[in-house]
């Protein structure tokens, strides 16, 4: 079944059109000069003149930081952490 789909698919396309299409990479490359401490730091200290709510608050932080926290402990303690 397998050989009779794939003559149908070949026999219905040129050599062309069956070649898979190809995509150029994305790369995401930062502009020169730029820091994400400084993004960091402006957002935290207007955050503090403005009374606003930071962009990453520490409830962020710690749902990021928890599961590799866990993983190391379980590591650790040779056990499964819940």
């Amino acid at each position: 079944m397998q050989d009779k789909m794939k003559a149908d698919y070949e026999a219905k396309r040129t050599p062309k059109q069956r070649r898979k299409p190809s995509k150029e990479d994305v790369v995401f490359k930062a502009p020169d000069g730029y820091g994400d401490h400084l993004d960091h730091f402006t957002n935290f200290f207007d955050s503090i003149r403005t009374g606003q709510k930071v962009v990453e608050d520490a409830e962020f932080g710690f749902r990021a930081a928890a599961p590799s926290l866990a993983c190391n402990d379980s590591y650790l303690q040779k056990k499964i952490i819940h």
